[in-house]
């Protein structure tokens, strides 16, 4: 029998087939500095939207920091994963490397290394909402140097190897 999710009341139609998982829900605080306080757009918004401090006039494919005003303290145990908005991917602004990682030891102001893949110019206003935070658990794992590695079916297969 398949596994089918009724979502008005809240249940699986096999239960017994689903692994259990357990997510410990962890209630935090992020502090922050400066003027531009990070918010949830909505109650269940898993990014917190960060606004540029200031305007920057972006050229076809130019790459810019753009200041975000803030500085965070984020919590001991956590990243910060600093990613794009939708609506800027749809305006062809997008986080220069995919996503930005914010250390808990970090205090500096957050930038957004963003690049404008367009063939015209884009200005971004001050205000404007420019990317969002996740705030994620992390683990740090004790790192040793071994003589060889646990087999695997995969093995060595990389780039593609488990299908199209």
């Amino acid at each position: 029998m398949d596994n089918t999710y009724d979502c008005n009341t809240n249940t699986f139609n096999n239960p017994s087939t689903l692994m259990a998982h357990s997510f410990n829900y962890v209630e935090s605080t992020l502090n922050y500095m400066g003027n531009y306080a990070p918010f949830y757009a909505t109650p269940d918004s898993a990014g917190i939207d960060l606004k540029a401090s200031k305007g920057v006039i972006m050229n076809p494919h130019e790459r810019v920091k753009i200041p975000l005003g803030i500085r965070v303290a984020i919590p001991k145990g956590h990243v910060g994963l600093l990613i794009g908005r939708s609506s800027m991917g749809a305006k062809g602004i997008a986080v220069s490397n995919a996503v930005g990682v914010i250390d808990a030891d970090y205090r500096g102001e957050i930038m957004a290394l963003l690049t404008n893949t367009n063939n015209h110019t884009v200005t971004i206003m001050e205000g404007d909402r420019v990317a969002q935070l996740l705030i994620m658990p992390i683990a740090q794992p004790k790192i040793v140097c071994v003589d060889s590695l646990d087999a695997t079916t995969r093995g060595e297969g990389g780039f593609g190897s488990t299908g199209g």
